[in-house]
């Protein structure tokens, strides 16, 4: 699954500038030698993000979860296969608990890559409102909207929200900046 995703984000690369924003981690390789030296402290620091729901005062349904997935003609019957699985998969887990945010994420992801554009924006605005302080849902909504529904305005008000929310969110600036240049 990774080669496949890493054989397609690299082959669509070169003809859209386009990221899926995820939330990663960093691994930091420690050695031995430095684990024996008393001189070196190491430990782990805890990335704080609160990604449970909130409650709002604004009414919003969860999308739809028995949405039709259809595949364009570029992905062969294997890429179908191995995605439609993930898609099932991601469901499912989000029927046993509705409230996984970042399954609601990975979802989001799916979609895009199968260029269900609206499938993935209306979970990314749901996320926007169930988790208002978190702004990845901000990212990857500038990112469609910007270079794949060409709607140049929402795209600039997403990333403006982003920055409202946290100032220190690099990836809203840049996609300023990609959306202005």
């Amino acid at each position: 699954v990774l080669g496949f995703l890493g054989w397609y984000i690299y082959t669509n690369s070169s003809s859209t500038p386009d990221e899926i924003v995820t939330d990663t981690a960093v691994d930091v390789e420690v050695s031995i030698e430095d684990e024996e030296r008393e001189d070196v402290v190491i430990e782990e620091i805890p990335v704080e993000i609160d990604l449970t729901p909130k409650t709002t005062s604004q009414a919003i349904t969860a999308p739809d979860l028995d949405r039709a997935v259809t595949f364009p003609e570029r992905f062969n019957e294997e890429a179908q296969a191995i995605l439609s699985n993930n898609i099932k998969t991601l469901i499912s887990q989000l029927k046993e608990d509705p409230n996984a945010v970042f399954v609601w994420f990975d979802l989001a992801n799916q979609y895009k890559i199968i260029d269900d554009f609206e499938g993935a924006v209306e979970i990314w605005e749901y996320l926007r409102v169930v988790v208002p302080e978190n702004t990845l849902s901000h990212l990857n909504l500038g990112n469609v909207y910007h270079y794949h529904l060409k709607e140049y305005e929402k795209s600039e008000d997403v990333y403006r929200d982003a920055i409202t929310i946290n100032n220190q969110t690099e990836g809203a600036y840049t996609g300023l900046y990609e959306l202005y240049k």
